[in-house]
């Protein structure tokens, strides 16, 4: 086990040991207690077993190429989160795990067999997987041949990519988030969550987000099809929508400013402010 696990695992028995406590174990029998890391955070491996190079390994990126060797610990590292009580873990897929360049008819074993053989051993410890198709990563060759997302190719790509993982995995994971994060944008996201690279126009944001959404729906349908429990996931915290309710949004928290709420409550400003600039000068 890496040094950075043991830390992170012997940190957070200090801040769980309440989860031990007989009336939080009564009471929360059916909670799901777990946390989160993603695959191009953690696996490092980045070329091993048939592993494709993604928009994650660019050189000098954070070194994701190495990161804390999940991929090699796995086993280690899954038995200290279920010792701290984990009934849950939420993790990605490395999309060029699965397609190397993006554009393969079929999907590469080895990656395949990695993800069934570290489901199995959540599910042996007794932790629901939590699972992200795609988290801050796609094959590099989908960004340099067709700039990321802003290409209806990766839209295609992507729904190829998630129907294999549906077929492959649905008797093992219950919980999928389809895309991570897209509305963390503003000169970071455009190339992380959308493969946007330099000489962008703002309405090719607004195309690829366009885009990126659609894959996302093309998906859902697919996971509807075989039975998949699906969510979705943004970066925005529950003292947003409390704010919004209450018509107060002069203060952010999350990554974007929430303005409106599921009842239409709030003032709607920034919802019209992006419409705005979608439709260009």
């Amino acid at each position: 086990m890496s040094v950075d696990s043991v830390i992170m695992c012997k940190y957070m028995q200090y801040t769980l040991n309440f989860r031990q406590q007989e009336h939080f174990s009564e009471k929360g029998k059916n909670f799901l207690w777990g946390g989160a890391i993603a695959a191009n955070q953690a696996e490092g491996a980045w070329d091993v077993d048939g592993k494709g190079p993604s928009m994650a390994d660019k050189e000098g990126y954070y070194p994701r190429r190495t990161a804390i060797d999940f991929y090699h610990t796995y086993k280690e590292d899954l038995a200290m989160m279920a010792e701290m009580g984990f009934t849950c873990f939420r993790t990605s897929f490395a999309w060029t795990r699965i397609f190397p360049m993006g554009m393969e008819e079929e999907p590469n074993e080895a990656g395949l067999k990695f993800y069934d053989d570290m489901l199995d051993e959540m599910l042996r410890l007794g932790m629901e997987p939590v699972m992200t198709i795609t988290h801050y990563e796609m094959p590099l060759h989908l960004v340099t041949e067709y700039n990321g997302f802003l290409g209806k190719e990766t839209v295609d790509a992507y729904v190829k990519y998630s129907k294999a993982l549906f077929d492959r995995y649905h008797g093992k994971v219950k919980y999928w988030i389809l895309l991570n994060q897209v509305n963390c944008l503003g000169g970071w996201g455009e190339f992380s969550s959308l493969g946007l690279t330099e000489g962008y126009t703002r309405n090719d944001v607004y195309q690829a987000v366009h885009n990126y959404l659609e894959s996302n729906i093309k998906a859902m349908k697919e996971a509807v099809k075989d039975g998949v429990n699906v969510f979705g996931y943004v970066s925005w915290r529950p003292i947003d929508i409390v704010s919004c309710s209450q018509g107060e949004m002069s203060k952010r928290y999350g990554y974007i400013y929430v303005d409106i709420d599921d009842r239409g409550n709030g003032t709607g400003k920034n919802a019209k402010h992006s419409l705005q600039l979608a439709a260009g000068p």
